[in-house]
């Protein structure tokens, strides 16, 4: 896992990366706005996306997500971990493990 660096709260550009990795690798249908709509409806703080960036060639090679709902009926709040996805290139190595 030598050379990765993780970014916490990883921005727009980075998001754009996972999208197209996710798509092109796995055939999982997201959009670019989909960032906007989880921060927006789990509110800033709830939602984070962390990245795995490979620090030499400054490429994104993973992604998970985190998100923290309180719901509206006074029940249990409830965390949902996803978009777990590490590039083949990079499987195997640790990274994700």
């Amino acid at each position: 896992m030598n050379n990765i660096e993780f970014i916490n709260d990883a921005g727009f550009d980075r998001w754009r990366d996972v999208v197209q990795l996710v798509g092109e690798l796995e055939n999982w249908v997201l959009s670019e706005n989909d960032l906007h709509v989880w921060k927006t409806g789990y509110g800033k703080d709830n939602f984070n996306l962390i990245v795995a960036v490979d620090s030499k060639s400054n490429k994104t090679v993973g992604s998970i997500t985190s998100a923290f709902y309180v719901p509206v009926d006074g029940s249990e709040p409830l965390v949902t971990v996803g978009m777990f996805f590490v590039c083949p290139s990079h499987r195997g190595t640790g990274l994700g493990g």
